[in-house]
């Protein structure tokens, strides 16, 4: 049986004190970059493997507030997958002695929500780390919150949506502008020059809905304007239902897209209730039960999925690597881009009741 390698071997070969390979290793303080990077190296070549589970037992806790709209209501469609990434990576870093707290909030309820999850008072009360969406509303109190939270020295982590100006370490988000452009190239490819295609753009306060429809838009007008748009804004108006049975009854358009998960369930509902199953060509967001089931009735026939489960999961991630690793650099790009991807029928096979069940891989 092979000799596990410890920390003195990594220091014998490195030349160095067993204390600068720890401080090294665990991204402690008083070590340069140089060295770092050496000791990383020499450590991935003879094999070696942190004790974690050691190391978090005599660390103690870390205490992680998550705070995401609950997966009830309408904001199941998105964030019933947003919880579930947060979940995952809990379960699988179990080992490193992670306490989640959990602080699902109704709409409008952000603020009071990172109120609850970072109280006043001594340190000892507040959370080591804050994970949340960005500002999904022009309301004053949520970004009023998250800078609190910040100035207290708390590392927030954001998923799904920035917080443009608001002091945050990292946020973990599709690109939405090449979302919105692989909407307008479905579209393009499938409709006659000339078609009329119905945007359903959301709410531009909204920095998700705002970069799909602008992503959607800057394709067609950069490949010859192709289509014909009619944008419908609208997120959580209640004409909304009405005015898309209105349109599919009196002038429906030859493709539709959708720039958020909650107008795709009314979209597919009005195409489905005037019979226009197969002749809309309607581009749906987000992978849930309703969606897939619109799609295997022949309504919707692509999904843009922004794996707002992967975001969430990396979200977690990075945030407990800046706590483990407090000195280490801020993610690449690459770390906080989730890539979005084109659902069609034929891979329907990959949504069954496992995925949402939480049991796939992500």
């Amino acid at each position: 049986m092979p000799q596990r390698v410890t920390i003195r071997d990594i220091a014998r070969l490195a030349g160095v004190s067993s204390g600068t390979v720890h401080r090294a290793l665990y991204g402690k303080k008083g070590v340069g970059d140089e060295m770092r990077a050496r000791v990383l190296a020499i450590a991935q070549q003879q094999g070696f493997t942190p004790n974690a589970a050691a190391s978090a037992l005599k660390r103690g806790p870390l205490r992680i507030a998550a705070c995401f709209p609950a997966s009830e209501g309408e904001s199941r469609y998105f964030y019933t997958d947003v919880w579930r990434g947060v979940r995952e990576y809990f379960a699988e870093e179990s080992a490193l002695n992670l306490t989640l707290l959990e602080y699902p909030f109704a709409e409008g309820g952000q603020a009071a929500a990172l109120a609850a999850a970072v109280p006043p008072g001594p340190p000892a009360l507040r959370p080591d780390g804050l994970l949340t969406l960005g500002l999904a509303s022009n309301d004053p109190a949520p970004r009023a919150a998250l800078e609190h939270c910040a100035a207290l020295g708390l590392p927030v982590v954001l998923a799904c949506d920035d917080a443009p100006g608001c002091p945050r370490f990292a946020c973990v988000q599709a690109n939405y502008d090449t979302v919105g452009r692989l909407g307008a190239e479905l579209l393009s490819g499938q409709l006659a020059p000339g078609s009329e295609v119905l945007l359903l753009s959301g709410d531009a306060n909204i920095p998700s809905h705002f970069g799909v429809a602008r992503g959607f838009m800057a394709y067609l007008a950069e490949n010859g304007g192709r289509l014909r748009v009619a944008e419908l804004p609208g997120y959580r108006d209640p004409a909304l239902p009405g005015r898309l049975r209105q349109i599919m009854a009196q002038a429906p358009p030859a493709g539709a897209l959708s720039v958020n998960s909650r107008a795709s369930v009314l979209l597919a509902r009005a195409v489905g209730q005037a019979g226009l199953a197969g002749r809309v060509r309607l581009v749906g967001s987000d992978v849930f039960p309703e969606n897939i089931a619109a799609m295997q009735a022949g309504v919707m026939h692509n999904i843009l999925y922004k794996n707002p489960r992967r975001q969430a999961y990396q979200a977690a991630r990075l945030l407990v690597q800046r706590l483990l690793h407090p000195d280490a650099p801020p993610p690449s790009p690459a770390e906080t881009e989730i890539e979005a991807q084109v659902l069609f029928c034929s891979g329907l096979y990959r949504y069954g009741p496992a995925f949402f069940g939480g049991a796939s891989k992500i």
